[in-house]
């Protein structure tokens, strides 16, 4: 389809043209044309391990005779990137450097917030690899936040203000990790008194403030029925 989008490039501009008699006149392509090479690369950053497809001819059913028809049919190979199987990201000499390293660490939330705190190739990254990144990683409002800070400190082209925006992301990302261990121990008190909600679960996971927290989990201890725990909770 791209080589066919090319040719009908040709064609167009061609038209224009005072094209030889014959084939080049009929067609709309001249003799010495030139179009651009075109590859297939799939970037894959499933859980599983990948297991289908690789080319053109894994996707053929070739029938009895096989051989004889293959050296018919020219193979078109797709190149293939596995992002998990990616071991030295360090080789990688652009941005693609710090997207992978980051991938690496897409399991670990410490590991990954560490990196950007001690990585200085982030502020190579633009903001499409940023986008990328986070629907990889399914951490799009944490990377955003991030690039947010990132861009912000970019305008000032103050190394200094960088460390300051890694450092208050690190800071924000413990600070994250924090409320959500608590909110996991109100939800965990509660379930002793009774079903705990989803609309109730998703509220207490949205709460990031330590303090009311702190409160709800006193409150949870204390409740003896999750419906006693919303009633406070409205208050």
């Amino acid at each position: 389809m791209a080589y066919g989008e090319q040719i009908r490039q040709k064609k167009k501009e061609n038209a224009k043209r005072e094209l030889k008699p014959g084939g080049e006149f009929l067609y709309r392509v001249k003799k010495d044309d030139k179009i651009f090479p075109v590859s297939t690369l799939v970037v894959y950053w499933g859980k599983g391990e990948w297991d289908g497809p690789k080319s053109l001819h894994d996707m053929i059913d070739w029938g009895e005779e096989s051989e004889e028809i293959k050296n018919l049919v020219p193979e078109y190979p797709i190149h293939f990137l596995d992002l998990s199987k990616i071991e030295h990201p360090e080789y990688f000499k652009t941005e693609l450097r710090p997207f992978f390293e980051l991938y690496k660490n897409r399991n670990n939330k410490k590991e990954f917030i560490e990196y950007l705190r001690n990585s200085r190739e982030c502020v190579k990254m633009d903001a499409e690899s940023w986008d990328v990144l986070g629907k990889v990683t399914n951490s799009p409002k944490m990377i955003n936040d991030f690039k947010n800070k990132m861009e912000k400190n970019n305008k000032a082209e103050e190394e200094g203000n960088m460390c300051r925006a890694l450092e208050e992301f690190y800071n924000d990302g413990v600070a994250e990790g924090r409320a959500e261990g608590k909110a996991s121990a109100v939800i965990e008190l509660l379930s002793e008194a009774g079903e705990v909600s989803k609309a109730l679960s998703d509220k207490i996971y949205e709460q990031k403030d330590l303090e009311v927290l702190k409160k709800w989990l006193k409150l949870a201890a204390r409740a003896e029925s999750v419906s006693e725990f919303e009633s406070a909770i409205r208050l």
